[in-house]
């Protein structure tokens, strides 16, 4: 019992440290906070969920499936969001809204669907 609870505390302990050393890695790049990252990673466990409840694919593939997913959503985030305020030099409160409305809209996205 005590064993399981230590793994479960590693495992947890690690999805947190991985979903932090994105945001680090994301600030320290671009220089913003990027709000939306959380949710592409809700997404993605969303995706995972879906794809091996609902078509009964392999758990291993299924994640491999929506991290991949993942990171499409991602670079459609950068591209098509922030790419154009890049180029316009938009000041990085402009970013940090941005960054906020597309985490709203990808929420609620998830909360329809």
């Amino acid at each position: 019992m005590v064993v399981q609870l230590v793994l479960n505390g590693i495992i947890a302990g690690s999805i947190y440290a991985l979903i932090a050393l994105g945001f680090a890695l994301i600030y320290r790049t671009v220089k913003f906070f990027h709000f939306a990252h959380g949710v592409v990673y809700a997404t993605g466990a969303y995706l995972a969920y879906t794809l091996v409840i609902s078509l009964g694919l392999n758990p291993i593939v299924s994640f491999f499936l929506a991290t991949i997913f993942a990171g499409v959503i991602g670079v459609v985030i950068d591209r098509g969001v922030y790419l154009p305020l890049r180029k316009r030099k938009a000041p990085n409160l402009v970013f940090l809204i941005a960054s906020f409305g597309i985490f709203i809209f990808i929420q609620n996205l998830l909360q329809l669907i």
